[in-house]
């Protein structure tokens, strides 16, 4: 009854019906400057905002209606009004009929506003479906009028098919004499036909606008269109589900709505995409804990591909799927080939249930032996999505994990005792050498190659000790020694020094699971970050030299021991140089940040 009632008075309002006096702003500031630029308010009593909605059908994807409906409950218009192609019709079984039209109207009688429809071909084009749509709604075109702005609402399907009679023709000229003051006009049907070619009516609707202010809107090809013809804006309107490439602005392939602020100079319009339209769950806890594995890149990881031999013909791993979740993980995986390996499953979609994993095998495979730090990084590019409650939109994230192909470094055996005094003359070779990071942060493009930021380091042993070294270049040496390490010039070196197996292949970056020596060249060692959880014994330095500083850090075998046994075989490390200079500061990192989604499984591993 309360709609019925609000309906009557739109159709029947006039010029003068709503007048009332703007609400003014009431406050206690006396002094002569304000905290604000005007008091103007933008609440003329005679404005008003109503949207509308454009193509559902013609290869309709469900659930996006029914989005924008509860969209536009958010956003509170006056009432709404359509371009048709409500549903996909195209039949004359009765039945079949009853049932699209009774899906549709539960639809719009969840707005909580009044909502006008316009037929559309998918809505009325046989014979039978026209009955159907006088017996449901009454007539195919009509208008209306609200605070003193004309809507007509026609119909391009007047048979034939895209084409007004001359009896609409008529009664438009009626309804346009009948309003001759009204302040703008809104012209609503579903084809433009003013695109088309043939005598179809639309120039009998043309000659009795002219002359007056007015808008026109059509929907139909799924297109978004705007012209200027006649002295008014003609707006062709895309899809509100109707099928779509969806490829964006630039293509005007998207859903929306158009929503309308009605002023004494015209409508001022804005087409509103669905996907920018959100209630207060943009992020719950719900939501949360659904998207942090995500974006830590654990719903998509392989085991650690590494190799002792310097050429590869083929790589064998686990693809791992993992839903940690009490709902079931939808889940697309695509794996694109690069220049020399190309993977045995190329694409794949599962449902993954509550709370498992799901593992799938799989080969990485080269035309021909191919030396390991040659390979690119695999990608997998993957869609998840988890469904919530009905009528409640899904949480959809993507990403991309990178199958990584690394290589075993070994700890050199020293033959004498080393020195932690950030003196590395006594290390007969420091043999790797980083001149390109792994990954790179960095502000302002600040990092300009190896003579700005780059390094050699080594691992070695000797008697009880695990020694790390390393040379860093760097052209601009900044100091303070009043800054945390990671304020200025300094060096990270990470040691996991678990089994292979509890290393595992996510991100972590905790000093229960690792080690972390942080330091500045110069730096006292004694301020060393987390210095007391690193073990008995354990000490590193950094000393500048000319062109750099150096770093040597020694660890207690004894420590690696307790963890993986007498027969150790391996340990992980990462390397990650802090390089500040005049124009921007860059942090580079051999291996990406064990932190990261980017962190692969394994990734520097040095064994003995």
């Amino acid at each position: 009854m309360i709609r019925l009632s609000l309906v009557a008075v739109i159709l029947s309002a006039g010029a003068g019906a709503f007048a009332e006096e703007p609400a003014k702003v009431q406050h206690g500031v006396e002094t002569e400057k304000k905290p604000w630029t005007h008091l103007e308010l933008n609440n003329d009593p005679e404005n008003f905002q109503f949207a509308i909605v454009t193509d559902r059908t013609g290869g309709h994807r469900p659930g996006v209606f029914m989005d924008g409906v509860r969209k536009l409950n958010l956003l509170q218009p006056e009432f709404v009004v359509s371009v048709g192609d409500l549903i996909e019709g195209y039949t004359e079984d009765r039945a079949e009929l009853d049932r699209e039209w009774a899906e549709f109207d539960s639809f719009v009688t969840q707005l909580e506003m009044p909502f006008f429809y316009t037929p559309g071909n998918h809505d009325i084009t046989n014979e039978v479906m026209r009955q159907v749509w006088t017996e449901r709604y009454g007539k195919t075109y009509y208008h209306f009028v609200y605070r003193n702005v004309l809507f007509l609402c026609l119909n391009s399907e007047d048979p034939p098919s895209s084409n007004i009679s001359a009896e609409q023709v008529a009664y438009v000229e009626k309804a346009l004499a009948e309003n001759p003051d009204v302040r703008w006009t809104i012209a609503l049907l579903h084809k433009p036909l003013w695109t088309y070619n043939e005598d179809n009516g639309w120039a009998g609707i043309e000659a009795a606008l002219a002359g007056r202010p007015h808008t026109v809107f059509a929907g139909h090809t799924h297109n978004y269109r705007k012209i200027e013809r006649n002295d008014a804006n003609y707006i062709v309107l895309a899809t509100m589900g109707g099928s779509s490439r969806l490829r964006g602005a630039n293509f005007g392939e998207f859903d929306h709505f158009m929503w309308v602020t009605m002023t004494d100079e015209g409508p001022v319009m804005a087409s509103l995409m669905l996907d920018g339209i959100w209630d207060t769950n943009i992020i719950t806890d719900e939501r949360l804990g659904l998207i942090q594995p995500a974006f830590a890149g654990a719903l998509v990881r392989t085991d650690g591909i590494v190799f002792d031999q310097p050429t590869v013909d083929r790589a064998d791993t686990v693809l791992r799927l993992t839903n940690d979740a009490d709902l079931p993980l939808h889940i697309k995986v695509r794996i694109e080939p690069t220049d020399a390996l190309h993977a045995s499953v190329e694409s794949l979609e599962r449902t993954v249930p509550p709370n498992s994993v799901e593992q799938i095998d799989l080969a990485l495979l080269a035309g021909a032996p191919t030396p390991v730090d040659a390979l690119e990084p695999v990608p997998v590019d993957w869609t998840a999505r988890y469904d919530l409650e009905d009528n409640v939109r899904p949480v959809i994230v993507t990403g991309q994990h990178r199958i990584v192909i690394d290589q075993r470094f070994q700890i050199a055996a020293a033959e004498s005792a080393i020195a932690v005094d950030g003196d590395v003359s006594d290390w007969s070779a420091l043999p790797l050498e980083v001149r390109e990071p792994g990954q790179l942060d960095d502000t302002l493009d600040a990092w300009h190659g190896w003579t700005d930021g780059s390094w050699r380091f080594g691992a070695a042993i000797h008697g009880d000790f695990l020694y790390i070294g390393a040379r860093v270049t760097d052209d601009q040496i900044q100091l303070n020694e009043k800054r945390e390490y990671y304020r200025q010039d300094s060096i990270e070196v990470r040691l996991d020094a678990r089994p292979a197996d509890a290393r595992g292949s996510g991100p972590y970056a905790d000093f229960e699971s690792n080690l972390l020596f942080a330091i500045a060249p110069g730096q006292d060692p004694a301020t060393i970050p987390g210095l007391d959880r690193l073990p008995e014994g354990a000490t590193a330095v950094a000393k500048p030299v000319e062109g750099g500083y150096a770093f040597e850090a020694a660890v207690p075998l004894a420590y690696v021991k307790t963890l993986q046994g007498e027969d150790w075989s391996s340990v992980r490390l990462n390397i990650t140089v802090n390089d500040f200079d005049s124009d921007g500061n860059a942090k580079l990192w051999w291996r990406p940040s064990w932190s990261s989604p980017a962190n692969y499984a394994e990734s520097g591993v040095f064994g003995r």
